[in-house]
């Protein structure tokens, strides 16, 4: 399957994993990348330890031979609820490192823009995409940037606790 914009292949991917990440509390992670036929991405990895601290669990996957990665994507899971949150709030509220204070999960982690900047360093147009607990899809443009903005909006699954 292609796409004619990287964009269009991150959003289609995100709104398959996503649900299941949140359901299942595990991150996934997968490249966008462009063929001559269009943009496409690779199978979803599950997370293999602690991508917090690390996302090289991206180096472990491949695109084909003729193809030029052009991004990545990646999911966060649920919400993590716990004892650090702030009193009376549904999921608690942190500072980013956009400055913009949002749920916990809603937006990319120093990590990620770290790895967001050394993979897209020389590579015009390379996006990070990250699909969030609360159903939103942003990305992060590396080279050209320094936020997160809106890519599209899907429906969050119902759990039940």
């Amino acid at each position: 399957m292609s796409f004619a914009t990287a964009d269009q292949a991150a959003a289609h991917i995100l709104k398959i994993i996503n649900p299941r990440s949140i359901i299942e509390n595990f991150e996934y992670a997968g490249f966008i990348y462009k063929t001559e036929n269009g943009y496409d991405f690779t199978i979803p990895r599950r997370q293999i330890g602690d991508w917090s601290r690390s996302n090289t669990s991206l180096d472990s996957i491949s695109i084909p031979a003729n193809a030029v990665e052009v991004g990545f994507y990646h999911t966060h899971g649920e919400y993590q609820y716990n004892s650090t949150l702030i009193p009376g709030s549904e999921h608690g509220i942190e500072p980013t490192p956009f400055g913009i204070p949002m749920a916990p999960g809603d937006h990319f982690s120093n990590t990620d823009l770290i790895t967001a900047n050394n993979r897209g360093r020389g590579i015009s147009g390379y996006r990070a995409y990250l699909g969030t607990p609360s159903g939103v899809i942003y990305y992060y443009d590396p080279p050209n940037d320094a936020n997160q903005h809106f890519l599209c909006r899907h429906n969050r699954p119902v759990i039940r606790r």
